[in-house]
């Protein structure tokens, strides 16, 4: 049951970031740059101060609730790894395809083979608006509860799969939910 609920919370945080996505690609070919300053829930950080990075999935593990999720991206280009997770819930790191050129999914399916990890997985969800069935791929791996190691990979993707240098500087935008808003 837990296992499903995982997924199911996965599943979700992925349609929400591939919405997101979306609108930042029509903000860019639109011209429109959004301030960093809007949105309060980012932290700045770069790829080589992991324990940064930790101290965000940290936030994430010990603070949020079912349904809470943190993302690191580099907002110049729009690349990023996002990461589920809750205090009671193992955290789930998710990379999803649809963002990734051919040599990164190259790069990112070799980079997971390293963990075990053949291929991304699949998901359906449906979509009410539309009444479809849309599916979604991503790469996915489980690391309990170990942000540590999670921190390590976060700096890892964006060096090997996007080919950043160790200093270049992400964000994190973390979201949180609540046992109430759950």
């Amino acid at each position: 049951m837990g296992w499903l609920l995982l997924n199911a919370l996965l599943l979700v945080l992925f349609f929400v970031v591939f919405v997101w996505f979306i609108i930042q690609k029509i903000r860019g070919a639109s011209g429109g740059r959004g301030s960093e300053s809007e949105d309060d829930s980012h932290i700045p950080l770069r790829l080589s101060e992991t324990n940064k990075i930790r101290t965000a999935l940290d936030l994430l593990m010990g603070q949020g609730g079912t349904g809470s999720f943190v993302i690191f991206e580099d907002p110049r280009s729009g690349k990023f790894v996002q990461f589920a997770g809750a205090n009671n819930e193992n955290l789930l790191l998710d990379l999803p395809t649809l963002p990734l050129s051919d040599d990164e999914t190259t790069r990112a399916r070799e980079f997971f083979k390293q963990f075990g990890i053949e291929s991304p997985v699949l998901y359906e969800a449906d979509n009410a608006k539309k009444g479809i069935v849309q599916k979604f791929i991503s790469f996915q791996m489980d690391l309990d509860k170990d942000t540590e190691r999670a921190a390590r990979i976060v700096a890892a993707i964006f060096q090997q799969i996007y080919q950043f240098p160790p200093d270049s500087a992400i964000v994190a935008r973390v979201n949180f939910e609540t046992q109430a808003d759950a």
